[in-house]
């Protein structure tokens, strides 16, 4: 299905991994997403519906 633009924009944060010796190095880093809360909050309101749905 279509989604628009705006819910499906990401914004790429690095963060450094907990207790790791050498910071120099790419593996003591890891990547997290952070997504527009109205794209969540629609997929839940569209995935309840759709399970509502589904049972009847």
């Amino acid at each position: 299905g279509y989604m628009p633009k705006q819910f499906r924009r990401a914004l790429g944060v690095v963060m450094r991994k907990a207790r790791k010796e050498d910071y120099g190095k790419p593996e003591s880093y890891r990547v997290t997403n952070l997504l527009d809360i109205s794209g969540k909050v629609l997929e839940s309101i569209v995935g309840r519906r759709l399970k509502k749905w589904g049972k009847k």
